[in-house]
């Protein structure tokens, strides 16, 4: 069982934000990651309407024989902008051949309203 990582985030609406990037390491080599696939949502509510859905490219690599997922999260300038001013939940799940479907990290992100539009 995976432990998901929590953060909390704020961004401006209308700004570019990078959020965090993050790398997850297996001894189990590369092969762990094999056909990784990666989701992200942002949503108002736990169960309410997704709002935002992120494209997250997982890099994969080896170190010293160990598998290594890289993977960050961000949004553009238009992204953030359709965004209403509150708090949003997220999180980001992973799966791939060796790992089944695991939440690694859920986190909150109040956008801030910007003042000059």
């Amino acid at each position: 069982m995976v432990t998901a990582l929590e953060r909390t985030y704020k961004a401006r609406r209308g700004d570019k934000w990078e959020g965090e990037g993050f790398r997850f390491i297996t001894e189990e080599g590369s092969a762990f990651w094999t056909n990784p696939v990666v989701a992200s949502q942002l949503r108002p509510t736990k169960n309410g309407p997704v709002v935002h859905t992120f494209t997250i490219t997982p890099v994969i690599t080896s170190e010293a024989g160990n598998g290594v997922l890289t993977i960050s999260i961000d949004l553009s300038p238009a992204d953030s902008g359709k965004l209403t001013p509150g708090t949003y939940v997220g999180d980001i799940e992973v799966s791939s051949t060796a790992c089944p479907k695991s939440t690694l990290i859920t986190f909150t992100l109040e956008i801030i309203n910007d003042v000059t539009r």
